[in-house]
């Protein structure tokens, strides 16, 4: 017979159910042509129906190499794939077929359902840490559906690649619970402030902690750095008419004198290193990653209280580079090792040193392997947005889709402090008279209300000229929720 004939007779067989018979028909018919895209699909359709999916796939993708053009490959390749437990090959799958041909509803439909799907197993926690807050993210709560609402599905799929891509960049700027060498991060503040977050009370409740508005930053380039990187310098940073973001700033490197010249300084007298370096517990944040924007008379659990943090990623405008990703300064892991100052035995020491190059080596490699996949993400995020444009897509949709990210992309200037951040979205605040407004006592900034540190207390520095330290160690020896709290000087040098 000719290769027609098998060809004819593999799908008769198939519709039959009997496939290992339309099987040995489809490889006599690419026997006769290696070149037929069309048999090797039908054959994968055939192995995927018997369960043989790694087979199937493999028959997609011969069908692929011969017609990179093949919509139902792509599509079926992306249903094994789903079938295999790989979901995020499958989306990549379901979008190349969206690509190929926009009006492909049957790809659209099988990645909206596999996504869904994926919701449903995140909130059982049924599949990994990293795809779970993922599509999580996505799609348990408003935020992407509000942001872009009135639009089509067609349209839709494209701001849903953008933001799709920025979830994949927040998962890894993430500090997760398995980051065991950065669980000490701290934040400089005044003195005055440290005493009301230790010591003050409201209606009986300890102070809370308050994430400030992006707009009171001290870069004048906040928010923008991003925007000029992925839209290559057209000086695109809409203000966001639908969301307010407020941010909560950290350092990873908690006695730094660097830090202390620049913040907590006294607002009298301006003098430097006069600021508090509280350093905070991995239990103030939120270990799993979450929805951006917190539906609205939505009942939380105290958890979802619980913000995630995120290191800050620094990029050189000047020759649009992605720099460095915040992380602690290697010098610090022997700060930690105190047993190295009370130890007389040489050989010990020795010892000790070497476990600690160990772990900086270790350290390194993996503070490599990110920044790689976040610089990787941020070039396939502005190819993505550069598609978008050519299809004529609201610029302002898609800086308000990446408003989470926006704020955790800073200008190499301020690479030093190697920061991590809370970043909070909110809806734009509507004053009413029977509401207490958000602004601090002297009415300079907005702010958001977090959590009172209360029990999240590692440890305090007082920096180089920060005075009363024994009364405040004092004081939190009988206050509720800062029992064995020590507080420490800074060694830092300043004149």
């Amino acid at each position: 017979m000719e290769e027609k004939d098998w060809f004819k007779e593999g799908n008769a067989l198939s519709d039959l159910g009997k496939f290992q018979e339309a099987i040995e028909c489809y490889d006599k018919a690419i026997e006769i042509n290696p070149d037929d895209a069309e048999a090797y699909y039908n054959k994968g359709n055939t192995l995927y129906n018997l369960g043989e999916y790694q087979q199937a796939i493999e028959c997609y993708d011969k069908a692929i190499e011969i017609n990179p053009d093949g919509v139902e490959a792509y599509n079926n390749k992306g249903n094994t794939l789903y079938k295999l437990g790989e979901y995020q090959q499958a989306i990549e799958c379901y979008n190349k077929a969206i690509k190929l041909d926009k009006n492909v509803a049957k790809a659209r439909k099988n990645k909206r359902i596999l996504l869904q799907a994926l919701a449903e197993k995140g909130k059982n926690n049924d599949f990994p840490e990293n795809l779970k807050d993922t599509y999580l993210s996505l799609y348990d709560n408003d935020f992407f559906d509000e942001t872009t609402a009135g639009l089509s599905e067609e349209i839709k799929e494209h701001y849903e690649t953008i933001y799709f891509l920025s979830l994949k960049i927040l998962d890894e700027l993430r500090i997760k619970e398995k980051d065991a060498h950065e669980k000490n991060v701290a934040h400089y503040t005044t003195k005055k402030i440290s005493q009301k977050l230790c010591f003050d009370k409201k209606d009986e409740q300890p102070i809370p902690f308050q994430l400030n508005s992006v707009t009171n930053s001290n870069d004048i380039q906040e928010g923008k750095t991003l925007f000029n990187f992925l839209f290559n310098n057209q000086k695109i940073c809409p203000q966001s008419e639908h969301f307010v973001a407020f941010t909560g700033c950290f350092m990873f490197n908690y006695d730094n004198l660097n830090q202390f010249r620049l913040y907590g300084k006294d607002k009298e007298t301006k003098e430097e290193g006069t600021g508090i370096s509280i350093v905070l517990k991995s239990d103030f944040f939120s270990l799993i990653g979450k929805s951006p924007i917190q539906q609205e008379g939505r009942k939380i659990s105290d958890d979802d209280t619980k913000e995630p943090l995120f290191r800050c990623v620094y990029i050189d405008p000047e020759t649009n580079q992605v720099v460095s990703i915040g992380h602690r300064d290697y010098h610090t892991f022997y700060k930690t090792k105190d047993i190295l100052y009370n130890r007389k035995n040489k050989e010990e020491i020795k010892a000790i040193t070497e476990k600690i190059a160990e772990e900086i080596d270790a350290y390194k490699i993996e503070i490599g392997k990110k920044t790689k996949n976040v610089k990787d993400y941020l070039e396939e995020l502005k190819n993505a947005i550069k598609d978008a444009r050519e299809q004529r897509l609201d610029d302002k949709v898609i800086c308000d889709l990446l408003l989470n990210l926006r704020y955790l992309v800073k200008h190499i200037a301020f690479k030093e402090e190697q920061e991590c951040r809370i970043v909070k979205i909110k809806r734009p605040l509507v004053s009413e008279p029977d509401k207490e407004k958000p602004i601090d006592e002297e009415h300079e900034r907005f702010y958001v209300n977090y959590l009172p540190i209360t029990n999240c207390v590692k440890k305090i520095y007082f920096g180089p000229k920060a005075t009363g330290m024994e009364l405040f160690q004092s004081l939190l020896t009988y206050q509720d929720g800062f029992k064995g709290v020590i507080c420490h000087r800074s060694t830092s040098p300043l004149a």
